[in-house]
């Protein structure tokens, strides 16, 4: 009997094993699947989210905000990952979201992926040293494609930062996948090619062109083809046709072509004659080989142009053999703004077919912009499919009509309950994207509906709605104080956003809330966020503490030395560097170099381009104060903050060239090319450049191009000097109109008399366009008043 029993339970035990194995999370029912969620379960979080909008409505909203402290290094690091995907959709609805996204990927960066999530991550957030230390643990053991994909990442990003050193760091990529042979980097290589063609040396340039087509490197050529292309260099074309025969790839072969064609196409920009031969030919094979853009292209090219009747007829036969193919060709007409033809096709598919996707298009009509502000037939279309959809409900259709409502409806006009339609789910559930969808969709037509949605997903938790209300509230003085409750709120709530609003807000307030200034109680609301784990705020406490000028008057060095402490205890290269300075100059402390020195090494670990200035500075022959003379570290030092585009490291290394300093050769040439990256920034460089150009070139294209960003509105400077090149046409169209103008600027900024004596000349004898003015021509020489100019109005008052 117990044999049996024991038996029973083993049968009982597994049976009970079968059905609380692994869950099929696409069946479980909402209920299911938040107890397991509240179990810690993280795939039945990610579920939700699938099958049932969580976070984004009200109820989802406040179960996540419960869940994410469920999740720690305990759990599986792929169901964190997971997790922290859906997390980064929805993170600004969070209370400091930014970092509860860091903090989930932190938990699983064990994981190699975690780590490029964390880089991208740290470089949306302007984290530039965990970005740093991140890219770091990345190198250790990098594979071949680990470097690629760091090297496209901070190739991809490098708009994102106005220093050099996204650029910078992917150079540093590129040339360790050199050293390990990922890469092969000789002179007959694209990556060679790419590494000096900024250096402007035609010569070299030219050469390497040459080896390169003449390797029979398909990759070689390619890219150097697409680098021609960019740079509206007609070779790309010989470079394109040497690729097409060097490899079988039909998408690659269809993508040249279709360059092909955009090269052909706009021809003047490539320096090329017209030929629409060539331009078709091209344009059909990129589309034989299935080029979407091609057959957009070839679609409208057809169409526009009545040679090409038979072939667009054709065409449209070909289309027109399916449902899907008419939907296709609708689109490509409405893209190519022949939008009638578009809206006929839709209109027959979804009256004869009822397609969806047509009844969408035309739901959704848009009117030309003459006819927004007028009722127009395109109107009562409109109204027409929108009442099909209110009456016709049907789930796929809601469902597309709502992307649609998203993706574009602006400036659409829709009639009574149609959004109510289309959105009534997600408004019964307070979808919190859907509610900022209304909101941002009303809020330049209707102010009150705009509010009523907007408070809508206030009241449904989320947080950047709060943010957005209390903004609404600071754009009235009466209606301020709201605001500030708000963010108050908030930030009892932790959330660092309104704390350094409100810090903002006291002790940096705009013109408009001028009396409203507290800067105590800004500071205590920076103090906050710093304990909230804001280290911005313990930069913006330094700046304060550490201003001489600033009309607060609250100058503390000691604490400005603190906060210098507490910036570098969370690793910030800004604190670094400041702190640093307090050892080189003294300040608070006892002057010690040596202590400089390292702090200024720990901030450029981190690329802060302004320390290795300071390092170059410490060991260069010229400098006040040197550690050690040693100019060849120096120049190192310079040289690479050069590269990070700091302005000082690049103004000295020409200074150095120019004169010979730190041990090496007088070489302007050189000292012009650092000139030349921080021109924009200096006109006096610009001038500098200009002059080079004049005297040590003959170039006077470039002369007149860094003339022009010279003109130094304060002091009249480059003026004269551009007007003669306009005056002469040298290295511009010749414009005497344009000479005059900026000679007449020289006069009158620099008291230029030169300038004076050359539109006296110009009148005094006509030149150009400009016709002769013997009255305006005389008073300009007694402007001058010299010899000369005497000299010419005796021969102005003798011409009869």
């Amino acid at each position: 009997m117990k044999y049996i029993i024991s038996i029973i339970a083993v049968l009982f035990i597994m049976s009970g094993c079968t059905n609380l194995s692994t869950p099929d999370y696409n069946k479980s029912s909402k209920e299911q699947l938040i107890n397991s969620a509240n179990a810690g379960d993280i795939k039945a979080m990610v579920a939700l989210n699938k099958n049932y909008n969580f976070p984004e409505t009200k109820e989802g909203l406040k179960y996540y905000n419960k869940w994410i402290n469920l999740i720690d290094n305990k759990k599986n690091s792929k169901d964190i990952i997971s997790f922290a995907k859906v997390f980064k959709n929805y993170k600004d609805m969070f209370i400091n979201g930014n970092l509860k996204y860091e903090k989930l990927l932190n938990l699983a960066k064990d994981d190699k992926d975690t780590l490029f999530l964390l880089l991208n991550h740290y470089i949306n957030a302007h984290k530039y040293e965990k970005e740093v230390d991140t890219k770091d643990a990345i190198l250790k053991n990098a594979t071949k494609e680990d470097l690629q994909k760091l090297y496209d990442i901070y190739t991809k990003s490098i708009y994102k930062a106005r220093g050099g050193h996204y650029e910078y760091k992917a150079k540093e990529i590129r040339d360790l996948m050199v050293k390990k042979g990922f890469i092969n980097e000789n002179k007959s290589s694209f990556f060679y090619l790419d590494k000096i063609y900024e250096s402007n040396n035609k010569t070299e340039i030219d050469n390497i062109l040459n080896k390169i087509y003449n390797s029979n490197s398909f990759e070689d050529i390619y890219q150097s083809a697409k680098l021609l292309k960019s740079e509206k260099d007609k070779r790309s074309i010989k470079f394109y046709e040497k690729a097409i025969t060097l490899t079988d790839d039909k998408k690659i072969k269809s993508e040249i072509y279709y360059d092909l064609y955009f090269i052909y196409t706009y021809n003047k920009a490539y320096n090329i004659n017209k030929d629409e031969q060539k331009q078709m030919d091209v344009l059909k094979k990129s589309f034989s080989l299935g080029s979407d853009k091609a057959k957009y292209s070839l679609t409208i090219k057809y169409r526009n142009n009545k040679k090409y009747k038979d072939e667009y007829e054709q065409l449209k036969e070909d289309y027109f053999k399916t449902i899907e193919g008419k939907k296709e060709f609708a689109n490509i007409l409405y893209k190519g703004y022949a939008r009638k033809e578009a809206y006929k096709i839709w209109e027959e598919l979804a009256s004869t077919n009822h397609d969806e996707d047509s009844i969408i298009a035309l739901a959704f009509k848009q009117n030309a912009f003459a006819a927004m502000f007028l009722k127009s037939k395109s109107d009562d279309v409109s109204k027409k499919w929108q009442h099909y959809i209110i009456e016709h409900p049907n789930k796929s259709l809601i469902e597309k009509a709502k992307k649609k409502f998203f993706d574009n409806s602006s400036s659409k006009k829709f009639e009574p309950n149609f959004l109510e339609t289309i959105l009534k789910k997600d408004l019964k559930e307070q979808n919190i994207i859907t509610l900022r969808n209304l909101y941002d969709y009303y809020r330049f037509s209707n102010g009150l509906n705009a509010f009523k949605y907007l408070q809508s997903a206030v009241n449904a938790g989320d947080v950047k709605s709060k943010i957005q209300l209390s903004q609404l509230y600071f754009k009235r003085k009466s209606s301020v104080n709201k605001g500030l409750d708000i963010l108050k709120e908030l930030s009892k709530e932790g959330d660092i956003s309104a704390t350094t609003r409100l810090a903002d807000f006291y002790f940096y307030p705009s013109y408009k809330f001028k009396s409203m200034a507290n800067p105590k109680l800004g500071i205590e609301y920076f103090e906050k966020a710093v304990s909230l784990g804001d280290t911005n705020s313990l930069k913006a406490l330094y700046n304060i503490y550490s201003c001489t000028t600033c009309k607060e008057k609250l100058t503390d060095f000691k604490k400005a030395k603190y906060y210098a402490e507490e910036l570098t205890k969370k690793g910030r290269s800004d604190g670094y560097f400041e702190l640093a300075k307090f050892y080189y100059y003294g300040v608070e402390t006892k002057k010690d170099l040596k202590k400089a020195l390292e702090y200024f090494e720990k901030a450029a670990k981190y690329y802060y381009a302004k320390a290795y200035y300071e390092l170059g500075l410490l060991y260069y022959e010229k400098s006040k104060v040197t550690l050690t003379i040693d100019n060849k570290k120096a120049l190192d030092y310079f040289k690479k903050g050069a590269q990070l585009k700091n302005f000082d490291c690049n103004y000295i290394l020409g200074d150095i060239y120019v004169l010979g300093y730190a041990g090496v050769k007088k070489d302007k040439e050189k000292a012009i090319e650092y000139y030349k990256r921080i021109a924009y920034l200096d006109k006096n460089v610009a001038f500098y450049i200009g002059y080079y150009y004049i005297n040590d070139k003959k170039d006077y294209e470039n002369a007149a191009k860094y003339f022009e960003k010279s003109l130094n509105s304060k002091t009249g400077k480059g003026y004269y000097e551009l007007a003669y090149l306009y005056e002469n046409g040298l290295g511009v169209k010749q414009d005497v109109f344009n000479a005059l103008r900026f000679y007449d600027k020289a006069y009158k900024l620099a008291n230029d008399k030169q300038a004076a004596f050359q539109i006296a000349k110009i009148l005094h004898y006509g030149k150009g366009k400009v016709p002769q003015n013997k009255k305006i021509a005389k008073e300009w020489y007694e402007v001058v008043g010299s010899k000369e100019a005497k000299k010419q109005i005796k021969l102005l008052e003798n011409i009869k």
